[in-house]
């Protein structure tokens, strides 16, 4: 089996990655990236890569004709389309023109929380022959919001594979300090997110509460620093509210730390991880680390936290709540992301669909519709955009 991972910007980057390191080992796997202008930066490409057998230096960048020659070339069984909606609606459409029975099966699928289930995103996915679901309930939810189009898209199931890792880096540490002590000073960390909280004075608010859990002084773990991009826009950067905060007297310049490093350095020495919806709060369940999802800007759909309820982790930006954080209820949390591994089946599922290609099974596309070729369309631009920027910069 010949799988390869074509990916987007850095949390499909790690997303990708990971997938294939979970992969059976007999599987001959590679990773790309298509051209972007949400592709990340070398810095985030590295966090990104960390813990994985793949490194910045070695992956190709390819705009869509370059794409497409790279499928017909290397003729994977597979593709995994680790990307946004849009560039899966336009990749889908460029390697749809493959033919003499070359076309790979496609794969996609989200990095993270992918509920509640939006209707853009299963359209633009309708094209696919697999999408892989990281929870039962998100398996279910998108089976039926795949049906609800009428797209024959098989919906499988993969614990998100970075979870696994999280968990047993915390078993070596926890092994390594019964012996040796722990005398790293444990702080909170918060994963900041783009695109919520949604406005600037929501976002200097969190902030001044965040404060407030000092000394010593809490973590902001941030996803992009500078004119770095990721999968969604952010209008208001922390790193440049925190100085506003700062300049303007309003926070000591030692209230807050802001880290770039990957995740799970920031974890090994966190006492709480707070996010208002980030899946680094997965990550911190599966590491051990007491969880709090911030309540103090709303639980619902807008604020992409809703899956939260029930979960036992919800609660505001308080001392109080911080110290009574811990993990979430078992009954939520095998429901959620925490199945047993044994339910997983995406390569069971991955793999039959490339042997029912090979004996003449075909899936039945069918034109696209409107919204996919606007998706499409916006995503030819960022890929030609940043194909255009490539090109300068050499």
């Amino acid at each position: 089996m010949k799988l390869l991972a074509i990916a987007e910007s850095d949390a499909y980057v790690k997303w990708a990655a990971w997938m294939l390191r979970s992969s059976p080992a007999a599987w001959d796997t590679d990773l790309c990236l298509v051209d972007s202008v949400v592709a990340p930066s070398p810095r985030q490409l590295d966090a990104a890569l960390s813990g994985t057998a793949h490194h910045a230096a070695t992956l190709h960048r390819h705009g869509l004709v370059g794409l497409r020659q790279r499928v017909v070339d290397q003729r994977p069984d597979a593709v995994l389309l680790a990307m946004t909606g849009p560039m899966v609606a336009a990749v889908t459409g460029v390697l749809a023109t493959i033919t003499g029975g070359a076309r790979p099966v496609l794969v996609s699928g989200l990095p993270g929380v992918g509920l509640p289930v939006r209707h853009r995103a299963v359209r633009a996915r309708r094209g696919i022959d697999v999408f892989v679901a990281h929870s039962r309930r998100e398996r279910e939810e998108y089976a039926a919001g795949f049906r609800w189009i009428g797209a024959e898209v098989q919906v499988a199931l993969a614990t998100l594979p970075f979870l696994v890792e999280a968990a047993a880096a915390a078993a070596a540490a926890a092994r390594g300090t019964s012996v040796q002590g722990d005398a790293t000073e444990r702080r909170p960390v918060f994963a900041a997110q783009p695109s919520v909280p949604t406005t600037r004075s929501e976002r200097l608010e969190l902030l001044r509460r965040l404060a407030t859990l000092g000394p010593p002084p809490p973590v902001v773990k941030l996803r992009q620093v500078g004119v770095e991009r990721a999968t969604h826009h952010e209008a208001d950067p922390y790193g440049e509210l925190l100085a506003e905060l700062v300049a303007s007297g309003d926070l000591a310049a030692d209230a807050l730390e802001l880290s770039s490093r990957p995740l799970g350095d920031v974890l090994a020495s966190a006492s709480c991880l707070l996010t208002i919806s980030s899946t680094a709060a997965l990550e911190a369940i599966a590491a051990g680390v007491p969880v709090l999802i911030a309540s103090d800007f709303g639980i619902g759909a807008t604020q992409l936290n809703e899956v939260f309820a029930g979960s036992g982790l919800i609660g505001p930006i308080t001392p109080a709540a911080l110290a009574a954080a811990g993990a979430p209820r078992p009954e939520w949390a095998v429901e959620h992301y925490f199945h047993p591994t044994d339910e997983n089946d995406w390569v069971e599922v991955v793999a039959g669909v490339v042997t029912a290609r090979g004996q003449g099974a075909t899936k039945r596309t069918g034109s696209f519709d409107q919204l996919q070729l606007r998706a499409a369309g916006r995503a030819v631009a960022r890929s030609t955009v940043a194909s255009a920027r490539r090109a300068v910069g050499r």
